[in-house]
């Protein structure tokens, strides 16, 4: 398991940019009537949560976004997001509906039935490959780790038919 090193501070640029890009497609959907961001709300971030997608039929959908730079074929499947103090990721303690998975540089985005996918991954978990992030803390004063699963595309896409849509998202 060898270490890819991520900046706190680039990454919470990059997932405020993914929220924007994802917002605006999401309010552009002729469905849905509005989109609450509640990514800064305390009690919603406990819970993983970063939007309420809010459908015209009368339906609420929470969603936890993630957003990616990398291009690697793979989704990252956060376990533990700091191995130090031993917290959970947000692939396990995440409460929402649905997980909208984005990557920036191919604009693919996945939005997959959270639930489905979690059983999924825990039944198959041993066939992927077990990856430590280093995560530079916000201050670049410390160091941590997080940990989790290289999911290949190709077999989340195969497997995984009917618990997800893609969609290109400019």
């Amino acid at each position: 398991m060898n270490d890819v090193v991520h900046n706190f501070n680039k990454s919470i640029n990059i997932g405020d940019y993914g929220e924007q890009i994802i917002k605006s497609y999401l309010e552009a959907n002729p469905d849905v009537l509005n989109v609450i961001d509640v990514s800064k709300d305390k009690r919603y971030q406990e819970a993983d949560i970063d939007f309420i997608v809010k459908l015209k039929n009368g339906e609420d959908i929470s969603v936890e976004l993630k957003t990616d730079t990398y291009d690697t074929g793979n989704i990252f499947y956060e376990a533990i997001s700091n191995q130090e103090y031993n917290v959970l990721g947000c692939m396990i303690k995440s409460k929402a509906k649905c997980l909208f998975y984005y990557f920036i540089k191919t604009k693919e985005l996945y939005i997959i039935d959270f639930k489905a996918y979690k059983k999924w991954v825990n039944e198959n978990n041993e066939r992927f490959t077990k990856k430590r992030i280093k995560n530079i803390n916000k201050r670049g004063t410390g160091i941590t780790h997080s940990v989790g699963l290289l999911i290949p595309k190709r077999i989340f896409e195969r497997e995984m038919i009917g618990h997800f849509n893609k969609k290109i998202v400019a």
